[in-house]
């Protein structure tokens, strides 16, 4: 019997990913969450938080925009923090990007002229500002 530390998700991407750059190491990190349908319960939707550093994650804060259809594969990381204090310890799980591939991007509809007057002429500005 084989044991693989290994996931594979494709999701639609939930906002904008963040990319910053880690001062102390001069790295590249990125984090973007992917939603995805549950197997157990139909209705309910799965939010997945990801994580890429290096390259991957340059790649990943392109890739990444609200609505792009990704897949991603990668390991599950780990990392445990003890409060002294309290005498608790916390684990908090990441989902480590390895590859990011696009799938499709949003559709967008374009309104005709007539389309967009109709929905100005529509919203009631007294109303919109409460």
């Amino acid at each position: 019997m084989a044991i693989f530390n290994e996931f594979r998700f494709i999701g639609l991407c939930y906002g904008d990913a963040k990319a910053e750059v880690i001062n102390t190491e001069k790295r590249h990190r990125t984090t973007f969450t992917i939603v995805s349908k549950s197997s157990a319960n139909k209705n309910k939707k799965v939010y997945i938080p990801m994580l890429a550093y290096g390259h991957l994650a340059t790649r990943a804060a392109i890739l990444c925009r609200n609505g792009n259809l990704v897949a991603v594969n990668g390991e599950l990381t780990s990392q445990e923090f003890f409060n002294r204090n309290e005498g608790t310890s916390q684990i908090q799980i990441y989902f480590l990007v390895s590859d990011i591939m696009l799938i499709t991007k949003p559709y967008k509809k374009h309104l005709q002229e007539k389309d967009y007057q109709n929905i100005v002429e529509l919203f009631d500005l007294e109303k919109g500002n409460k």
